[in-house]
């Protein structure tokens, strides 16, 4: 993310630049991204409307409102009026009277804006900005006159992408906004399209679309504005607003960009939108707090009384007195024609009137006529013109000033045009009124004198006489102008290459089928040099893991028990320091008496350890070896990094084996804390046990056959009797037992003792109940009963509570005994009737004897609440769940789903498992893993999580539950493989690892791997909708698709599960049809525990009812919000009270009156029946009565949220800063701790949590101090020395000491132990649990202890992370150190930390039990997915009995989107790209002969024709495109194979080269992977390095330009070159240029690729001419473009041939001749689908490069790098440790190819050793400054 700051306003624009088409160069001439070019940038920056500067404080780094002050201030400006210019350093000025307003937003990484919306929710665009974002695009013909055809396509194709795609866009324009875009024909563009929207949106339903567009009055500001807005919003609540940051004129507009920030809406900018594996990636706005807000509001009140006073100003012109005409004998003028000629008429007779104006009007009106005509004749494709003759000067000045002005006046006379012609549908007459370049070459030709058809001619003079013009003063240009030379037209072109020939590749044939029947054309034979044939020793070889270290693999030091500390010197006193500890050959010796620095003790100092010098650089060069210190010392010069190699001694090494081995073993315990299940050995083939084998035989419908039982014997009998005597003397011990217990409980006098032993009754009455010993049983429960009487409570109401909970357990367990048991079912009933539950007395009195009398039904007067009622208001949380049947198949009772799913898998078949969190789904993971285990040693299952955080906790779970021994010692359990960290990958049979690396393995060549994959028995997908997002969705899919075995995907938040299922299922049935596969969708949608919504006003916790979200969302529905039993009664009570006749029914002792069990035990399945019975009836009521009870029900939760408004509205990074302390203390008091704070920041979660720490802190030291704790500390310390000092002359042996030596002895003590007494930290200035033992330090020593595994510096006490455990505060992200993580999980598991601070790192599950989310402050990222992902960590099964969900910060719209909004649907994902072709050739070529290439051949088959996207809308028409899809998805395979060939990454055969496995070797990291393997194979890298002035630092630059690309800051941008030249290598924070010979290399192979996927496309688009049908239909409205007449003899304009680009684009002068990638994705027919990743290319043109890697590779400073990068703290560690594994990998693959290759001598693109020695230099000196701070990363 990056903070930047956006000036409000307007600079003063050129006058010469308005009125006037835009012509090439100026400032609106864009790039195809729609945003500035680099080039372009100097000069925008004084001629655009918004300036984009990025302020210096806000670009520090950081991603998070906490840190620091707010990037917001006000500018002032000169200036009185809308239009002011900019003034730089006058501070001081009036903000009102000021133009310009600076305000700071937080711009995030791009991201799919379909995954933000919910399945159901509104999408509002701002038009404006849309057809602003089409006009940007440099392929639109502005020079001409504009194509308004092209602009209507642009803006149609976005809108049909984001419907088909599950959208539901609402289009908004604002009347006053369309005068701020420019010229004429700007403007009625805006206009023409505006109204063809509307006139769709009418019919939009019947073509299945659900889009909306509206009209709204005036502006943002102006008062009928402002209310049309607010109604709409509420009347159809935005999740996001995809709009501009401002781009208009008037300052307006972008005020209107801010408030829509200020009223907390979600703004994504459309700024560089673009379309990606079918993903609209948009740049997300977060705003940061705004201090100045009076002087904001006050500024927009002024817009508004500006806007209130009269009509904007603008530059559209004033409208001519009379425009309206008569139109007298053509009444069947075609809506064309009725659009135009007023307005041309208008022209012609003022001109005649006036006697002045362009002398070739006349000519120049009857051209257009002429155009006119030609456009009711000429088909689409014949009017895709190249450039038009190049006119005169005089004549092209003439004609732009024409179209100027006509324009104009068409917009003008537009709106009484469509009263004349209502537009009730779409019109392609109406869209397509003008073409300017059709225009231009019909004046070109007529300058040539050509001739035209007589049909057309007479077409003309018609439109002509329509005007009033006479037939005889019909002239076109250049009918008189005789001796003008001929224009010069070009020639158009047409190029198709041949395709790949696949005749001799059978699979190919295969795979293509679908393509060949279309008969492509032949390939011409190319001759071409016989590759080095791919050898399986290279990067996939069985050694891969352990010799070559990949991309995903830590390089290991030899020696496992040493590890390298740096120590950073930086001025001459810590030089100093240094060499005094230094000893002969650098060793390390610490003397005890000496005092050094903290960081000089922390870096080298240890007992367990001894420390060497290893080696040292200077300033950031390169590593130096250590005998050369001494001349650094002689003349030093800093910064100087020494390396020191640390080495453990033997028993201290065994010793810190022992401790990790018993911290392992704690931290496995933690893992199962709580869970119903214990570690469990594997017997290897264990056979079922008979009561196993029975359970198994009953599910499967099998059964022993009865027959007559056999005869007792005597051995038999005795047993009996022996079993009854043991028996009668249990049970007699139990009766002694109870006696005990009653004479110990007797005696009890605290309310604690009586709870107390009132828990031992009740459990003693549990374990009887079991056994089955009823009547002792009932006994302890009224012995429990008879103390819970004598509990003492002030609370009246608290005790009723207990007495009833007690009376609900009693019944629970003897509910069926009370038929004998008179006297005990009396006393139950006289409870029940004094607590005044008579309904409950009743049924009491049923359930025990017949014959005692029930006399609750006279007094009825004394009738209160009934039972059932009290149940919903008061113990909600004590309701009855489900309980399960005992299966012998696992530990647990499961329930009847979850029974459902062990017979799936028992049956070998597929499951997708849907269920919420905490519901117990994840249990099949594990049985799954039981049976694999069991069954033999080899067979293996996989488990797939999408984090390393979650893979390695479970991994840690499974080696807890499981344990096996094997024959082989080879052979393990459990293994694990992530990017950080691999074991037994190969050789265990529970694999925990990430997708990325499934992958590896599933497409590795070598055989090792190929055996391994024929293992697999089953594949554990977990949090499977991870299939939806943008950066993994593409690996998940390729899983599901090429695994051979079965699978079970598990989620809790898969929105639209019916289709994902489906899709699911007709893979499954392609893959397992030979062995009877299916697939199957088991649903659970209940949770087992309830969430409780709350809202902290900023003093107190407020219950939030959900319906209050249904006030201002009406298009909410009621039955997608879930209610708690106490929110169902109070919705009961106001419906009762807004309409009392409507209820009557629902009333819960009505509508429970056939449970019997109602008055004690209704449980939650009760409660949700009578939940939706109301919501139901809610939804039947009234409008009117509907909003009474919305307004009763949501009152307070109102009420609270305005509370907070205020506050939050001064910041919310303040807000939440000063507010966190007060509700953590609520928190505890309510008991809703355990709790996870979730906070979509690192640096806020650790400035959180210190803020937090810092309170309670300072908490503490004002209660010492006012008890004067200081004090007595220092006197105890002042009689301690004292002590000491006698203590010290006397012998301490207690024999020999006398009285008074004994006396100071003990004293001592006493001291000793209040001084640790005081110093323990008291509950009141801590966050821990309840009930728990807090942490002590000498705990968090021993889990911080180093181990040999762990090279860690143990528990430091000045560290501000450590601290923090000590008062229960935890904080939690990826970027922490993988111990501290650990340490904070573990504690947390055992309700040792009461509050844990966190990002959404917790959300995917992670087992952290908490009682309690808090979602703290607004974020982009939090989301519906994310809210119920973040919310199901509350209230985990087995832990507690509810869950709570807090808000803290988040402004009321946002908490209604998120009560509201439905998960997003799965959209589909790109399931092939040239490196994934390479791995699967690679794969296939090392499986040549095996049986197991057919199971290949097969999945590849499945990753062309089963993509999901094909599936997508399936409640919908599919469309062209989509019903083509897996055809283009298997020409794009084929267009890869075509590519690696032609490329020589493969050869003829596609045998795979050297080249082919470098690639695969860094597939994740394309198609920068291709672009280094291109440079290696032209030689470029080789010429480079050769050069004499050759650096490191110039490949570095390469390096850069290549790999973790991050665009410049804009503040880089604009502040220029600082010599004043052009040149980006003297911009600071810009990456400088590549050399032109790798800028040329990387340009010719991206205009191969683009060339290549052109012809593929040209040929698909032909082959398939007829599905695709004639491309003259818009996209979303799909109106024909189709001429009403047609002309016989046409004239000849020498059109483009256009086969793969849209004619609509082509409108603008483009053939199939694409320029770049950019323009093949976004030219090509919309029935084409086309991606950027199918394009291997890195283009050198593009846009600015952000250069931190390369300054920090100069300096190796992070924290410089912080300050000035403007790259986000959080992802500056990602990035550097990710390129840091690159340059490492490229080094290492390099060096064992070019070393294989010279053993073998062959040739080898890696045989240059310059180039090899230059790239390990890189990775060396790269590696020596990464490692000297990556250990500073992670700290507060």
């Amino acid at each position: 993310i990056s903070k930047t700051s956006f000036v409000v306003g307007s600079t003063q624009a050129s006058s010469s630049s308005r009125g006037r088409p835009m012509e090439e160069g100026t400032a609106d001439r864009n790039s195809l991204d729609g945003t500035t070019t680099e080039r372009d940038a100097a000069t925008t920056t004084t001629t655009t409307t918004t300036q984009v500067v990025a302020d210096a404080e806000a670009s520090s780094g950081s991603d998070s409102p906490l840190n620091g002050d707010a990037a917001y201030r006000i500018l002032a400006l000169d200036g009185d009026g809308p239009e002011c210019s900019l003034t730089c350093g006058s501070d001081e000025e009036d903000a009102l009277s000021s133009g310009d307003h600076e305000f700071g937003i937080s711009l995030w990484p791009p991201r799919d804006i379909l995954s933000v919306l919910g399945f159901s929710e509104a999408l509002f665009i701002d038009g404006d900005a849309l057809l602003q974002w089409a006009c940007c695009d440099s392929r639109v013909d502005w020079r001409h006159g504009g194509q308004f055809l092209h602009l209507a396509y642009s803006v149609e194709l976005v809108l049909k992408q984001l419907c088909t795609r599950g959208a539901h866009p609402h289009v908004f324009f604002f009347a006053d906004t369309g005068s701020q875009h420019g010229n004429h024909t700007r403007q009625l563009v805006r206009e023409i399209v505006a109204c063809h929207l509307v006139a769709y949106a009418v019919v939009a339903p019947m073509h299945d679309m659900d889009l909306h567009v509206h009209r709204l009055p005036h502006s943002f500001f102006h008062p009928e504005g402002e209310a049309a807005w607010n109604k709409l919003t509420d009347s159809f609540p935005p999740a996001c607003i995809l709009t501009q940051c401002g781009w208009g004129e008037r300052k307006a507009e972008t005020l209107g960009f801010v408030k829509l920030l200020m009223d907390h809406h979600q703004v994504a900018l459309m700024e560089g939108m673009h379309v990606m594996s079918g993903r609209f990636v948009v740049q997300l706005v977060q705003r940061f707090d705004i201090n100045e807000k009076d002087e904001l509001n006050a500024l927009m009140q002024h817009l508004r009384s500006q806007c209130a006073d009269g009509p904007p100003h603008g530059d559209s012109p004033s409208p001519p007195t009379s425009i309206a005409w008569e139109l007298g004998a053509p009444s069947d003028l075609s809506l064309r024609a009725r659009i135009v000629l007023p307005a041309l008429r208008h022209m012609l007779s003022q001109s005649r009137n006036n006697g002045a104006g362009m002398p070739e009007l006349s000519s120049l009106a009857a051209a257009f006529c002429l155009c006119a005509a030609w456009l009711e004749r000429l088909p689409l494709h014949d009017r895709c013109l190249p450039d038009p003759p190049h006119l005169p000067q005089p004549l092209g000045d003439a004609l732009s000033a024409f179209i100027d002005a006509l324009h104009g006046l068409v917009l003008s006379s537009l709106p009484e045009v469509l009263k004349s012609h209502e537009l009730a549908e779409p019109s392609a007459a109406f869209v397509d009124a003008f073409d300017g370049r059709l225009l231009h070459t019909i004046v070109g030709h007529c300058l040539e004198g050509r001739p035209w058809a007589n049909e057309v001619m007479a077409d003309a003079l018609r439109l002509w006489q329509a005007c009033g013009q006479e037939a005889e003063d019909f002239e076109l240009p250049g009918s008189t102008a005789g001796g003008l030379p001929p224009v010069v037209v070009p020639e158009a072109t047409s190029h198709c290459r041949p395709l790949l020939p696949v005749q001799k590749f059978d699979w190919l044939k295969g795979l293509l089928r679908g393509l060949l029947e279309r008969e492509p054309a032949p390939l011409e034979q190319e001759s071409e040099p016989q590759l080095q044939q791919y050898e399986a020793h290279h990067y996939h070889s069985i050694q891969l893991l352990d010799a070559e270290p990949d991309a995903f693999a830590r390089s290991d030091e030899e020696n496992p028990c040493t590890r390298y500390v740096f120590h950073r010197v930086t001025n001459h006193l810590e030089l100093k320091e240094l060499q005094s500890v230094l000893r002969a050959g650098g060793v390390v010796k610490l003397h005890r008496n000496l005092t050094y620095s903290p960081q000089l003790r922390f870096d080298v100092g240890s007992r367990s350890a001894s420390f060497t010098l290893h080696s040292f650089n200077v300033l950031g060069g390169e590593f130096r070896i250590a005998s050369e210190w001494q001349s650094l010392v002689d003349s030093p010069a800093f910064p100087i990094i020494a390396k020191f190699a640390k080495n453990f001694r033997d028993d201290i090494l065994l010793r810190m084996e022992q401790k990790f081995a018993a911290h392992e073993a704690e931290y496995l315990n933690s893992l199962l804390a709580g869970a119903p299940v214990s570690p469990m050995t594997i017997s290897e083939q264990r056979k079922l046990s008979e009561v196993e084998q029975h359970a198994d035989d009953v599910g499967r419908g099998k059964g022993k056959s009865k027959g007559k039982e056999k005869p007792k014997t005597k051995t038999d009998k005795l047993k009996e009797k022996l079993q009854l005597e043991q028996h009668e003397k249990t049970e007699k011990r139990a009766q002694a037992d109870l006696q005990g217990l009653r004479e110990q409980a007797s005696g009890a006098q605290s309310n604690s003792d009586k709870i107390r032993w009132r828990d031992n009754f009740l459990v003693k009455a549990s374990a009887w109940h079991e056994q089955g010993w009823t009547s002792m049983g009932i006994e302890a429960c009224m012995e429990a009963m008879k103390l819970a009487k004598r509990i003492n409570m002030d609370d009246e109401a608290q005790h009723k509570r207990m007495l009833f909970l007690l009376l609900q357990e009693i019944l629970r367990l003897f509910s069926d005994a009370l038929s004998s048991e008179k006297t005990a079912t009396k006393k139950l009933a006289k409870v029940a009737s004094n607590l005044g539950f008579h309904d409950l007395e009743s049924c009491i009195l049923a359930l025990g004897p017949e014959g005692i009398q029930d006399t609750s039904q006279s007094r009825a007067s004394r009738l209160a609440d009934p039972a059932s009622r009290y149940q919903f208001e008061y113990i909600p949380e004590h309701l009855k769940r489900p309980i399960g049947t005992r299966d012998a198949r696992v530990q647990f009772k499961p329930d009847p789903w979850q029974v459902r799913l062990l017979g799936i898998v028992d049956d070998k078949n597929s499951a997708l498992v849907i269920a919420p969190t905490a519901s117990g789904k994840t249990f099949v993971s594990y049985y799954i893993m039981e049976r694999v285990l069991r069954s033999s040693d080899d067979d293996v299952v996989v488990y797939v999580c999408p984090t390393k955080a979650l893979a390695n906790q479970v991994y840690h779970e499974i080696q807890a539950r499981f344990s096996k021994a094997y024959k082989q010692a080879a052979c393990h359990a459990a293994g694990i493989f992530t990017r950080d960290f691999r074991r037994h990958e190969r050789c265990c049979q529970i694999l925990v690892t990430v997708p990325q690396c499934l992958g590896i393995l599933l497409l590795s060549p070598t055989l090792a791997c190929t055996t391994w994959s024929q293992r697999l028995q089953y594949v554990i997908f977990d949090e499977v909708h991870t299939l939806g997002d943008a950066a993994q969705g593409q690996i998940w899919e390729q899983l599901l698709l090429l695994v051979q075995c079965p699978f079970v995907a598990l989620s809790a938040t898969l929105g639209d599960s019916k289709r994902f299922a489906a899709w699911l299922g007709s893979v499954e049935q392609k893959r397992g049809l030979a062995a009877g596969r299916k697939m199957v969708l088991v649903e659970h949608r209940e949770r087992y525990n309830d969430l409780k919504p709350w809202i902290f006003d900023g003093s107190d916790l407020q219950e939030l009812h959900p319906f209050f979200a249904l006030q201002r969302r009406r298009g909410a529905k009621a039955r997608s919000l879930r209610l708690v039993p106490e929110d169902a009664l109070r919705l009961h009570d106001a419906m009762l009270e807004a309409e009392p006749s409507s209820v009557g029914d629902l009333e819960p002792s009505v509508f429970f009156s056939g449970v019997p069990t109602r008055s004690w035990d209704l449980s939650m399945c009760h409660a949700r029946e009578w939940e939706q019975a109301l919501k139901e009836r809610f939804e039947s009521l009234p409008a009117n009565v509907r909003a009474l009870v919305i307004n009763k029900v949501g009152a307070g939760t109102v009420a609270a949220f305005e509370a907070q408004q205020d506050d939050l509205a001064k910041g919310e990074g303040r807000y939440l800063r000063s507010k966190l302390p007060k509700l953590v203390q609520v928190l505890k008091s309510k008991e809703m701790i355990p709790a996870i704070c979730f906070h979509n920041s690192k640096e806020g979660c650790l400035s959180l949590a210190h803020l937090l720490f810092c309170a309670l802190e300072q908490k503490e030291a004002r209660y010492n101090k006012e008890h004067g704790y200081f004090q007595r500390a220092e006197t105890i310390k002042a009689e301690l020395g004292e002590l000491k000092v006698k203590l010290d002359k006397v012998d301490l042996d207690r024999n020999l000491l006398s009285e008074t030596q004994h006396g100071w002895t003990m004293r001592f003590n006493e001291l000793v132990f209040e001084l640790n007494r005081m110093s323990r930290i008291l509950p009141e200035f801590a966050v821990f649990v309840p009930g728990e033992k807090p942490t002590s330090r000498a705990e968090l020593e021993e889990i911080f202890a180093p181990t040999p595994r762990r090279f860690d510096n143990g528990f430091d006490a000045s560290n501000k992370l450590h601290r923090l455990l000590l008062r229960g505060i935890g904080v939690h992200h990826s970027s922490l150190p993988k111990r501290y993580r650990e340490c904070v999980e573990r504690l947390f598991r055992l309700r040792r930390l009461g509050i844990v601070i966190s990002t959404s790192t917790l959300a995917v599950g992670i087992n952290m039990p908490s009682k309690t989310s808090v979602f703290v402050g607004d974020s982009i990222f939090l989301d519906s997915m994310q809210f119920q992902q973040e919310a199901g960590r509350a209230g985990r099964r087995g832990f507690d009995l509810r869950g709570h969900t807090v808000f803290f910060g988040l402004p009321r719209s946002k908490v209604e989107q998120l009560l509201c909004s439905e998960l997003p649907a799965m959209q589909g994902n790109l399931t092939i790209c040239p490196a994934t072709v390479a791995r699967l050739l690679l794969r296939h070529h090392s499986l040549s002969g095996s049986a197991h290439q057919e199971g290949l051949t097969a999945g590849i088959e499945r990753l062309l024709h089963f993509p999901l996207a094909a599936a997508a809308g399936s409640g919908q028409q599919a469309d062209v495109g989509r019903r083509l899809l897996p055809l283009q998805v298997a020409h794009h395979f084929r267009f890869c194979v075509e590519y690696l060939r032609m490329e020589r990454i493969v050869n003829e055969s596609l045998v795979p080269s050297d080249l082919t496995g470098f690639i695969a070797h860094i597939f994740f990291e394309q198609p920068s992977n291709f672009a280094v393997a291109v440079l290696l194979r032209a030689g470029v890298f080789e010429k480079l390095c050769r050069d004499p002035n050759f650096r490191t630092e110039d490949l570095m630059v390469v390096m850069c330009h290549l790999f973790c690309r991050t665009p410049a800051t804009p503040r880089s941008l604009l502040e220029g070159p600082s010599g004043g030249g052009q040149s980006t290598k003297s911009r600071k924070g810009v990456l400088p240029e590549l050399s032109p010979l790798v800028a040329n290399a990387l340009r010719e192979h991206s205009a191969r690729v683009v060339e290549g996927m052109a012809a593929y496309q040209q040929w698909f688009a032909r082959a398939f001419a007829l599905e695709l049908g004639v491309d003259n239909t818009l996209p979303l409205s799909r109106v024909c473009v189709e001429p009403p007449l047609r002309t016989p003899s046409a004239h000849d304009f020498r059109p483009l041939a256009v086969s793969a680009r849209s004619a609509f684009v082509a409108l603008s002068g483009h053939g199939d001749r694409f320029k770049s990638a950019r323009d093949l994705c976004t030219g090509v027919r919309a029935e084409l689908n086309m991606d950027p990743q199918l394009l291997p290319v890195v283009e050198p043109d593009g846009e600015a490069l952000n250069s931190y890697i390369l300054d920090f590779f100069k300096h190796g400073q992070i924290e410089v790098l912080k300050r000035d990068s403007g790259v986000a703290h959080s992802e500056l560690w990602t990035k550097l440790e990710q390129f840091f594994y690159i340059v490492r990998s490229i080094s290492a693959a390099m060096r064992r190819r070019a070393r294989s290759a010279q053993y073998r001598g062959t040739q080898t693109a890696f045989a240059d050793k310059e180039v090899v020695e230059a790239f390990a230099t890189l990775s060396d000196e790269f590696e020596s400054k990464w490692k000297a701070v990556r250990f500073g990363f992670g700290e507060v």
